[in-house]
């Protein structure tokens, strides 16, 4: 391994940027012939055999999340296709009012049950549809706490659909793993929901 220094590169007289310490630098990957590999932070610059597997420490290589050599299969689907999806599994209405989605007044909007804040992930078995108005109220607030509150504004939620997609992301993650802050969280709602 062949480490350059930026000191080393520099003309005399010219000024060197600094990097502020709580920005981590990033790394630049340049090919060269015979295999070898450059990699240059605002650092250093390191000129590597393919065979070497030394990684910088404390600063990860950013990742590519497209291109043509991707992989498709493992590919997510986005907001839209998402909301399809649910349509399609729960029906065109508001989890929480019951309200009819339409293209004007009603529109649907993808609603987390376990919100990504207290460790909710942005799986499908994790949203339901809900209104813009109905998702805008709910917050952060629990699912119990909403409910109750849904029912005192005369308004009628789907208690089945919501324990329902709370099995079913209780069964993903047991499946898939992690989603460690999450697994109490669904716990203590599905106790509760199925109490009310």
């Amino acid at each position: 391994v062949e480490v350059v220094h930026p000191d080393q590169k520099r003309q005399v007289g010219a000024t060197r940027r600094r990097c502020r310490r709580d920005r981590r630098p990033q790394i630049s990957h340049v090919q060269l012939p015979g295999g070898r590999r450059s990699e240059t932070t605002s650092h250093i610059t390191i000129v590597r055999a393919k065979s070497d597997t030394w990684e910088h420490p404390g600063v990860r290589p950013r990742r590519r999340t497209t291109g043509p050599s991707m992989p498709r299969s493992g590919h997510l689907p986005d907001r839209r296709q998402r909301m399809a999806i649910i349509l399609d599994r729960d029906g065109a209405t508001c989890v929480w009012c019951g309200r009819a989605f339409d293209d004007r007044h009603v529109q649907p909007t993808t609603e987390h049950l376990v919100p990504r804040i207290k460790g909710g992930p942005s799986w499908v078995e994790n949203e339901v549809a809900a209104c813009r108005r109905c998702n805008g109220e709910r917050g952060h607030r629990t699912l119990g706490e909403f409910l109750d509150e849904c029912r005192g504004l005369g308004r009628d939620p789907d208690l089945v659909r919501i324990i329902t997609c709370l099995d079913n992301l209780n069964a993903a993650i047991s499946q898939r793993g992690g989603q460690r802050r999450a697994r109490p969280y669904i716990a203590s709602q599905l106790r509760r929901l199925r109490n009310a």
